[in-house]
């Protein structure tokens, strides 16, 4: 009876011995999946936070880039009407030479009518 009880209380420790590794084991595998856990939510939030922070650059950039477009677009326009005033001048200026050399033409009457040359008449002998 007593070897049966010596085995039952030998069985009771290695029992007693199992559960503990068991639930040291669960700790330590909580432990670390908790670790995890951890590692993977700061992980996301830096993640979430690194979009966040490329979505912002990105915002940034098109809106960069946008104001360079319409530099650029209002640039051009400038220039065009620059252009534009510079063939508008010319423009005048060239009406206005016309007329003055029409003016002074009559006015100081270079040639008569009778002196203009005539090309291509031929004189009848």
């Amino acid at each position: 009876m007593e070897s049966c009880r010596k085995l039952i209380e030998e069985y009771e420790e290695r029992r007693r011995r199992i559960v503990y590794v068991m639930s040291r084991l669960i700790d330590r595998k909580m432990e670390h999946f908790q670790n995890v856990n951890m590692f993977f939510l700061h992980t996301q939030n830096l993640s979430n936070e690194l979009n966040a922070k490329v979505a912002v650059f990105d915002a940034q950039q098109s809106n960069y880039e946008f104001c360079d477009t319409e530099k650029a677009l209002r640039s051009q326009i400038e220039d065009l009407k620059r252009v534009k005033m510079q063939c508008n001048r010319t423009f005048h200026e060239d009406a206005t030479f016309g007329k003055e050399y029409k003016t002074e033409h009559v006015a100081i009457d270079v040639l008569e009518k009778s002196e203009y040359p005539k090309f291509g008449a031929k004189k009848h002998i």
